[in-house]
């Protein structure tokens, strides 16, 4: 009879206790994260640049753009593909008049 009351309590238990959810990492995309650091940094233009190159633009050019969704960020009419951006930097640029710029780098 312990037995019973013993295995009956023991199942009680088990069924009670009920299997943690699996906790899942939210994972961002590439855009998501972009537009994270530019509202933190407060980077004001976007600038592309092919890896080794030397690229500058004036202040105030790269000021038109847009996150367009699935990984592509739109700069004044050119669309560009985030999944093949090796990297990105951000610079304050100017003397006087200054700006802080991100470029986006991607290969040539």
């Amino acid at each position: 009879m312990k037995l019973f009351f013993t295995s009956l309590l023991l199942i009680a238990l088990l069924i009670s206790c009920k299997k943690d959810d699996a906790v899942t990492p939210e994972i961002n995309s590439i855009s998501e994260d972009l537009q994270l650091v530019i509202k933190n940094k407060g980077v004001q233009a976007l600038q592309v640049c092919n890896v080794g190159l030397s690229c500058t633009q004036t202040i105030g050019w790269g000021t038109d753009y847009s996150f367009e969704g699935d990984n592509i960020v739109r700069l004044r009419d050119r669309y560009y593909n985030l999944n093949k951006m090796d990297y990105y930097e951000i610079e304050t640029i100017g003397t006087g008049t200054t700006e802080i710029r991100m470029t986006l780098f991607f290969p040539q």
